[in-house]
């Protein structure tokens, strides 16, 4: 909000007749009225609680919720002797337009920063208790709605539907253990582009209990709040590190190392070879990338480690794309 005239002096009779005006009006519950005595009462220089809290107030009822909360914050900001009455107006915006996520986070960093009377912290405990207890129902909802669509992805076997199902998880603003997540991991029939975005799923969420992951007939118990990435940035390094001379002598096959070892690595993940096997690794993506070009491949006998590899980095490349690109 301006104050357009901010240059006009009010005088004490037109400032008493909108006063008035303004509390009939909101007497009334005439809402529009109210607002536009209120709005003159403030751009004249006339920012008393009464007129903020009416204007507020005014603001709600009249859904210009984005302009409300805009106006509340910067009255917080302020930090005078009216701060907690703002900051639970704020919190009651944020409440009655379902923004429960917002208000639990909102309430917790002003109890944090803020000392607060007994009244407000009593009203704002209140609204806390609520906002927990309306979310967890809400997000029981949606948890609902994805296991649904999930078991529907199962039962035809979408591996796309399943991705893009559990994609869009990884978007919502909370993130919590899917029983059925935990079960596709030890399914053979579970593509293993999606198991890894199954796992990459369990780490966001810090989850400290143990899962089991088969793929490729293998099975592996997997504690995802040990690993902050599902695959590590030493992973990758060291590996490029015995692929430095292509980045200066063949600039453009170097460009697509990153891409096959992300798919490479990201399809066989939590399987993933040992150091000693790196080498391997440079070799048999060297050999693909040069293979690919039709460029000339080293007439030496391929070891039966780096055959393997190769092997993996092919498949890895369509089955990968096959889910995510397409």
């Amino acid at each position: 909000m301006k104050d357009k005239n901010e240059n006009i002096i009010m005088f004490p009779k037109w400032q008493n007749d909108l006063e008035k005006e303004a509390k009939q009006a909101l007497e009334d519950k005439a809402f529009t009225r109210a607002y536009k005595a209120l709005q003159q009462l403030y751009n004249n220089g006339n920012n008393s609680y009464e007129v903020m809290t009416g204007l507020l107030i005014c603001m709600m009822e009249l859904d210009l919720q984005l302009e409300a909360e805009a106006l509340c914050e910067s009255l917080i900001e302020t930090k005078d002797s009216h701060t907690a009455g703002y900051i639970h107006i704020y919190a009651t915006l944020l409440f009655q337009s379902s923004q429960y996520p917002e208000v639990i986070e909102f309430i917790e960093d002003s109890l944090s920063v803020n000392n607060l009377d007994a009244d407000t912290l009593k009203q704002l405990e209140e609204i806390y208790q609520l906002s927990r207890e309306l979310q967890n129902q809400k997000d029981q909802e949606i948890l609902k709605e994805y296991e649904g669509k999930l078991h529907t992805a199962l039962l035809s076997q979408n591996s796309k539907e399943q991705w893009s199902i559990i994609m869009s998880m990884n978007e919502l603003s909370w993130k919590k253990d899917i029983p059925i997540l935990r079960e596709m991991l030890e399914m053979p029939s579970i593509h293993p582009v999606i198991k890894s975005a199954i796992l990459d799923y369990y780490i966001t969420i810090e989850f400290n209990e143990k899962l089991t992951v088969t793929k490729f007939d293998r099975a592996i118990t997997f504690t995802p709040s040990s690993h902050n990435k599902l695959i590590t940035e030493e992973f990758y390094k060291d590996i490029l590190d015995y692929l430095e001379d292509m980045e200066t002598n063949e600039p453009s096959s170097f460009q697509l190392i990153d891409s096959i070892l992300h798919m490479y690595a990201y399809v066989f993940v939590p399987f993933l070879p040992s150091e000693e096997e790196y080498p391997y690794v440079a070799e048999a993506i060297r050999r693909y990338i040069r293979s690919s070009f039709d460029l000339k491949v080293e007439e030496t006998q391929i070891d039966k480690v780096t055959e393997i590899i190769t092997e993996q980095i092919e498949y890895a490349q369509t089955v990968y794309r096959l889910i995510v690109e397409n």
